[in-house]
């Protein structure tokens, strides 16, 4: 047995309350009915008893699901229009079966309580919970519609990855290798390196030779001095 929750719990007690609270108005307006002509008290009862009809409606639609919106047909046709025959024909006794409906006050109550719950009952289902066969459709259909969701960001992603792939190929193209242009440029590296080594020499004999003429030059005048002793 399904136990309610806190939300049926209450709603069940404002519908119970709501059912109990009308029937007590009821009384009063019953009371105020029987101080009127005959044709006004009638209309006032039939009223009465509709009404408890709707509110008996409503007051049993408590529960899970949500109020689904349908013609009945068969409710009209079955439930609705003859409780309104048995009604008019108690406010009106030349009609058929008039004067024996007007003599029978049971039958108009009943006809309509009747009346007002089949009216909303026609175009009004209460509350229902969907087949299983709904439920499981929309559950395909939410799991169909996160593959879509995840494919298309899987191919966005691919997408993005082909385009990073393909800028690197390109730079990688710009970039190929050429024997021909490395050994170009390898020769001329050994052509500046040459020229360095050379520059590099021709400094290095032009030092030795101003270190030999000044040696030279210190030895003549050595000698001269020498002489000039003698």
């Amino acid at each position: 047995m399904k136990k309610n929750n806190k939300r049926d719990t209450i709603n069940l007690f404002f519908s119970a309350f709501l059912v109990t609270a009308y029937v007590i108005c009821s009384f009063f307006f019953s009371q105020l009915a029987s101080t009127m002509n005959p044709n006004m008290s009638g209309i006032i009862n039939v009223l009465i008893y509709s009404v408890f009809g709707v509110i008996l409606f409503y007051a049993t639609r408590v529960g899970e699901g949500k109020q689904v919106l349908r013609f009945s047909p068969m409710t009209l046709v079955f439930l609705v229009l003859p409780t309104f025959y048995i009604i008019l024909a108690y406010l009106i006794p030349a009609m058929p079966f008039g004067s024996a409906i007007a003599e029978n006050a049971l039958i108009m109550t009943v006809a309509a309580v009747a009346f007002g719950y089949g009216l909303p009952y026609t175009f009004v289902s209460g509350y229902e919970i969907a087949p299983e066969e709904e439920e499981q459709q929309e559950e395909e259909n939410a799991v169909a519609l996160l593959e879509d969701k995840t494919a298309s960001e899987d191919s966005t992603e691919e997408t993005e990855e082909t385009q990073v792939n393909e800028e690197e190929m390109a730079d990688l193209e710009n970039t190929e290798y050429f024997p021909e242009e490395e050994q170009e440029i390898l020769g001329e590296q050994d052509m500046l390196d040459a020229e360095n080594n050379a520059e590099e020499a021709a400094f290095y004999y032009g030092e030795e030779a101003e270190k030999e003429e000044s040696s030279e030059d210190s030895d003549e005048a050595e000698d001269e001095k020498s002489e000039k002793v003698d």
